[in-house]
């Protein structure tokens, strides 16, 4: 996280994409600190983090978070 702080921590937004289980790790370490698999995305998925503080774990706030089917829904 340090690297991305780094790096882009002059910038408002961004994205990151990845793949499974890289992804769900990631998101549940920021969300809760830890990589348990508290966050469970499917293929194609979609989530909207912000993150309050730098610090690795427990520093952001999961936004919201859409499967591929509500995603196609709003077509």
């Amino acid at each position: 996280m340090h690297g991305l702080s780094d790096r882009y921590g002059m910038l408002k937004c961004i994205l990151l994409v990845g793949h499974e289980p890289y992804l769900n790790d990631l998101i549940s370490v920021l969300v809760s600190g830890s990589d348990g698999g508290s966050v469970a995305m499917k293929k194609t998925g979609l989530c909207k983090s912000t993150v309050n503080s730098a610090a690795c774990g427990c520093g952001a706030t999961l936004e919201w978070l859409l499967t591929p089917g509500q995603m196609a829904q709003t077509r």
